[in-house]
C-alpha cells in the first residue's frame, strides 16, 4: 500500500511539473490586443493595429494654444493675462513684452477669465487626467503633457547683452486640494540671454499622475492615483531683467503619446496613413455620408470633445479624412449602410 501511495505521488508531482513546463512554453496573454498564446503576440499586436479604430483614437488627442496677447480680450474672456508689460504687433503677429516691467512681475500668466469683475479672477483650467480611450493599456494611462513657451528676443536701446543672464522663469503650475486645503505643485526653468539668440521655444514635461482622475471614471486603469483632486493647470512666464526686452508669442500645449506622434509634422503623412487602412478596411459597416458640397463627412464615431484641448484634434481628424476622399485615397461608398461599431471602448 505505501508503495502504491508513493508511485502516485510522483506521478502526480511529475504531472504538476510538466504541466508548469508546457504553461511557461506557450503562456496566455489576455490584454489590450485579445487572447493569444506568447508565441503569436506580435502577430496579434499586428492584427489589433490594423483592426482599431483609428478615427476614434486619435480624436483622443490632447492640444491647445493660447495666445500671449489677443487684441480682442476683454475681461470676460478665458485668455492669458498680464500683470506688467506691453502689447505690440510685429511682421503680422502679435506679441507680449517685458517692456517697462519690474523684476519678478508675471508678463504672462493663466489662462484665467473675471467671474465677477473686478472682485473674483479664477485662474488656470481643468486638463484631463488620463486618457478617456482603452487602446493600448501599456501606453495610454496618464497623459503626459508638453507646454511649448514661444520666446523672442528684442532690440532695446540701452540693452546690455550677457548670454548668461537670466531674462525669466517659465512656470507650470499645477493647482489640486488635498483635504480640504489647496495646494500648489511648481516646475520652473530659467531661460538665458543666450538661449534666444533669434528665437526659440522652452518646454516643459508634466503629468498629473499624482493626481486622482476626477474628469471621468475609468474601469480598466491600474493607478487610479491617490484623493488629490486638480482644480487647475496654470502657465506663468516671470520676468527677471529690466535691461533686455524679449516677447512671448503664444503657449502651447499637447500630449506626447497621440499628438506628438500623429498631429506634429513629423506625424502628418502617419496620421493619413492609418487613417486611409483604416477607412479602406471597413467595407461592411462604412458609418460616414459626403454632403454635395464636399465638406467633411459626418462621423457619430468621432466623439464630442470633454476637454477644451480635443477640439483641435477632432477638426484636423474631419479635414484629413475629407482630404483623403478628395484625392481618392479612400474608397467611395455607393449604399448607405447601418453606423460603424467602434473597436475600441469608450468611457463614460
Amino acid at each position: 500500500m505505501k508503495i502504491q501511495n508513493k508511485i502516485l505521488t510522483q506521478i502526480v508531482v511529475f504531472s504538476l511539473i510538466f504541466i508548469s513546463f508546457s504553461f511557461a512554453q506557450k503562456q496566455l496573454v489576455i490584454g489590450a490586443y485579445g487572447s493569444s498564446d506568447s508565441l503569436n503576440l506580435l502577430e496579434a499586436k499586428r492584427d489589433w493595429l490594423n483592426n482599431m479604430d483609428w478615427i476614434f483614437y486619435l480624436s483622443n488627442a490632447y492640444h491647445k494654444k493660447w495666445d500671449a496677447f489677443n487684441a480682442d480680450t476683454n475681461v470676460y474672456s478665458f485668455d492669458l493675462r498680464h500683470h506688467a508689460g506691453k502689447g505690440t504687433l510685429l511682421n503680422g503677429k502679435y506679441y507680449w513684452t517685458n517692456q517697462d516691467a519690474p523684476l519678478n512681475a508675471a508678463i504672462i500668466y493663466g489662462p484665467s477669465i473675471w467671474r465677477s469683475y473686478p472682485n473674483f479672477e479664477e485662474r488656470g483650467y481643468i486638463q484631463d487626467t488620463r486618457y478617456r480611450v482603452i487602446a493600448n493599456e501599456s501606453i495610454l494611462d496618464t497623459i503626459r503633457y508638453r507646454v511649448d513657451f514661444y520666446l523672442k528676443r528684442l532690440s532695446g536701446e540701452n540693452e546690455i547683452r550677457k548670454n548668461e543672464d537670466t531674462l525669466c522663469i517659465v512656470k507650470v503650475i499645477l493647482s489640486y486640494e488635498d483635504e480640504g486645503i489647496i495646494r500648489d505643485s511648481v516646475i520652473s526653468k530659467a531661460v538665458r540671454s543666450g538661449d534666444l539668440l533669434n528665437e526659440s521655444v522652452c518646454y516643459i514635461s508634466y503629468n498629473l499622475g499624482f493626481l486622482e482622475n476626477n474628469s471621468t471614471s475609468v474601469k480598466f486603469v491600474h493607478n487610479r492615483g491617490t484623493k488629490k483632486r486638480h482644480t487647475g493647470t496654470e502657465f506663468v512666464v516671470e520676468n527677471k531683467t529690466t535691461t533686455e526686452l524679449y516677447a512671448v508669442e503664444k503657449v502651447e500645449v499637447s500630449d506626447l503619446d497621440i499628438w506628438e506622434n500623429y498631429f506634429s509634422r513629423k506625424g502628418d503623412l502617419t496620421r493619413l496613413e492609418r487613417l486611409a487602412t483604416y477607412l479602406n478596411s471597413s467595407h461592411s459597416e462604412p458609418s460616414f455620408t459626403i454632403s454635395e458640397q464636399g465638406s467633411s463627412p459626418n462621423f457619430p464615431i468621432i466623439r464630442s470633445p470633454n476637454s477644451i484641448e480635443n477640439y483641435d484634434a477632432i477638426r484636423i481628424i474631419k479635414e484629413s479624412i475629407t482630404f483623403l476622399y478628395k484625392e481618392g485615397l479612400v474608397e467611395q461608398w455607393t449604399k448607405q449602410q447601418k453606423s460603424l461599431t467602434t473597436s475600441s471602448r469608450r468611457i463614460d
